[in-house]
């Protein structure tokens, strides 16, 4: 496990989406250093250059946090394939296809 200072904000961490890998790295386990917060999971760059999230209280939060850029492009995917459908005569519904454009587009949005 590398040691990264949560606390530390580097130029990169511009509120953009940065793309993945991500990873889940862990703070060293030193009380001295970290106080309650030592040992826990933090999510950076897949090469611990750039840190995403500071600290987060649970693994399985850490694991799915991980993920997001990989359910950013599938999304996105997704959204491209239902606006190919529509434009192929598909009835997907077009009130169905904007609200779900629109929570995706929220989410997208938010900041961690």
């Amino acid at each position: 496990h590398k040691e990264i200072m949560a606390q530390e904000i580097t130029e990169d961490m511009t509120g953009k989406f940065t793309p993945g890998p991500w990873g889940v790295f862990h703070l060293a386990n030193d009380p001295d250093t970290y106080g309650k917060i030592a040992g826990k999971p933090i999510i950076t760059t897949g090469d611990a250059e750039i840190e995403i999230c500071a600290v987060i209280d649970r693994e399985e939060d850490a694991s799915l946090i991980v993920k997001a850029p990989e359910m950013y492009y599938l999304l996105a995917e997704a959204s491209g394939f239902m606006e190919e459908l529509l434009l192929y005569g598909f009835n997907l519904g077009r009130k169905t296809l904007e609200n779900w454009t629109e929570k995706y587009n929220k989410l997208m949005e938010r900041k961690c």
